[in-house]
């Protein structure tokens, strides 16, 4: 039984006979291409042989084959038969020497056989942003960022120590930033426009608001007192810094085609003090 018109494709040029898709490399590509024109019926009647399977579906390689007489494509999931009940046609790169002997393809520079034609690469897809749907936050570790500095002084006129207390208060917005311009789009060969990505990023930050109860004139409040001791007849300096807590994350997106968003986000949460005093 002769191999198929794809499975002769196949051999000869590497590459799925059904996309395109190159799945053998240029050698091995070369030397199966040269023994099936030689050979003619060098595969067995049914299925693969074990040496058979090393040149033509090698575990190296994107390609499955199937019990009994098939080979999958791992690109494209796609089938061909490996025998029929027609000769292949011999193809015009390719010639047989006698005595046992045969001539490979002819090769262009690259190790590519001149008679393959390449595989045409997949455009990728612009997507709108209807076509994605958000699925959850992946929050983060909670960070702490510095917003604001505060110096007072105490001094102690007397000649005994005292006490120097000081309270410090601080009130902010709460905000909600989404980083639109920083999200990455994965799977599949989708893309999205920067103004599909700004859509996308007002569904984030109105998820997030709702997740973490931030409302249009919410805010963060917070007083704090400060005591240490004065030396007499000398001042301390107390310097307190405020510090934003935020909570980082990310939005995700599935879209069609295997699309997936990520996009980053942060929501503050919560006011921090850190501070310290020094002698002036």
């Amino acid at each position: 039984m002769a191999i198929s018109s794809e499975m002769a494709r196949y051999m000869s040029s590497g590459c799925c006979p059904l996309c395109g898709a190159r799945i053998l490399d240029a050698l091995r590509t070369i030397f199966n291409g040269g023994l099936h024109v030689v050979l003619g019926d060098l595969l067995t009647a049914s299925g693969l042989t074990a040496t058979e399977r090393v040149r033509l579906a090698p575990t190296s390689a994107n390609v499955t084959f199937v019990e009994p007489d098939t080979l999958r494509c791992g690109y494209c999931r796609e089938t061909w038969e490996i025998h029929n009940n027609l000769p292949p046609a011999p193809t015009s790169s390719s010639a047989v020497d006698v005595g046992g002997m045969f001539r490979l393809p002819r090769v262009q520079q690259g190790g590519v056989p001149s008679n393959v034609s390449p595989p045409v690469p997949a455009t990728p897809q612009t997507l709108s942003p209807t076509q994605f749907r958000f699925t959850r936050l992946r929050a983060n570790a909670l960070i702490e960022v510095p917003a604001r500095s505060v110096r007072k002084v105490m001094r102690n006129d007397s000649s005994t120590t005292v006490t120097g207390v000081e309270e410090f208060g601080w009130r902010v917005e709460r905000t909600v930033t989404v980083e639109d311009r920083n999200a990455t789009i994965k799977g599949g060969l989708a893309r999205l426009t920067i103004a599909g990505f700004a859509d996308l990023g007002g569904t984030l930050a109105k998820e997030v608001r709702e997740m973490y109860s931030v409302t249009s004139q919410a805010e963060l409040s917070r007083t704090t007192s400060v005591s240490t001791p004065v030396p007499p007849h000398s001042a301390i300096e107390v310097e307190l810094t405020w510090k934003i807590v935020r909570l980082p994350g990310v939005g995700l997106f599935a879209g069609s085609a295997g699309a997936l968003v990520e996009m980053p986000f942060t929501v503050d949460m919560d006011l921090a003090v850190e501070w310290h005093t020094r002698n002036v």
